[in-house]
């Protein structure tokens, strides 16, 4: 959508996103629990997500990789969390998931995937799943099926809506005697973007959405304010995540 950057920016200032999703990830058995960590970000966006982790384990870090396709949001990240700790460092890759990804691999000790598989085809996901390196953990973080957002996508954004279903299928699939697979569920929230005054209203509500809110029908308008006040409590969006925690032996 057009206003992307500018929705993702305003979605960032209006939710505890990061936070949540940091506190639910370092409270599960596969974080490693020593020193001198060194963390891959696939998809690393402007670096917020990795800034909670990073000031929840302090020193516990040594190196971080960032990959992302986009070099200019790489800039933004590493802006984002240089100097937040001293004496660790920084490694950037413009590249996506299932290639550079998969490089850095040998690198690290564990990795990241938050709210990025819904933006990769089912056939790259599923090559970054089977060749992950073994014994390195790997949290893959997306909305849960009964999430706003998923039943949001079904009506506004489909091609993302059916993505996150075939990964959540997989996961919950999967036989792989190779793989294994843990899935526990947390929220995050939002501000309700129809307590919001315009121009930052819209700009939420397409990032809800993943579309320009403005280009939508009344109708569909109408259906939205309706997922949207049945996941609200009081001014916030209650947004239910599911964290698939994977180790290949």
């Amino acid at each position: 959508m057009a206003n992307y950057i500018e929705a993702w920016k305003a979605f960032r200032c209006q939710g505890n996103e990061p936070e949540a999703t940091a506190s639910h990830i370092l409270a599960q058995p596969l974080w490693p629990k020593h020193g001198d960590l060194r963390i891959l970000d696939i998809g690393c966006g402007d670096g917020h997500m990795l800034e909670a982790f990073l000031l929840k384990l302090g020193s516990m870090i040594s190196k971080v990789y960032l990959l992302d396709p986009e070099e200019w949001i790489l800039s933004e990240a590493v802006k984002q969390i240089e100097g937040i700790l001293p004496n660790f460092k920084i490694f950037t890759q413009v590249g996506t998931a299932d290639e550079e990804g998969l490089d850095f691999t040998r690198h690290v000790d564990v990795g990241l995937a938050i709210h990025i598989v819904y933006l990769m085809s089912h056939s790259r996901f599923r090559r970054l799943i089977n060749h992950w390196h073994s014994r390195i953990p790997l949290f893959v973080v997306l909305d849960a099926p009964d999430s706003v957002f998923s039943q949001l996508w079904n009506m506004t954004a489909q091609d993302y809506a059916v993505r996150s279903a075939k990964v959540h299928n997989y996961f919950e699939n999967e036989k792989n005697s190779q793989l294994t697979i843990q899935r526990t569920d947390f929220f995050t929230h939002v501000t309700n973007p129809f307590t919001l005054s315009s121009p930052r209203k819209e700009l939420v509500l397409s990032l809800l959405c993943y579309c320009r809110y403005e280009d939508l029908s009344e109708d569909v308008k109408k259906k939205v304010y309706r997922v949207i006040t049945d996941h609200s409590e009081a001014e916030i969006i209650k947004c239910n995540c599911s964290c698939y925690e994977m180790i290949r032996r």
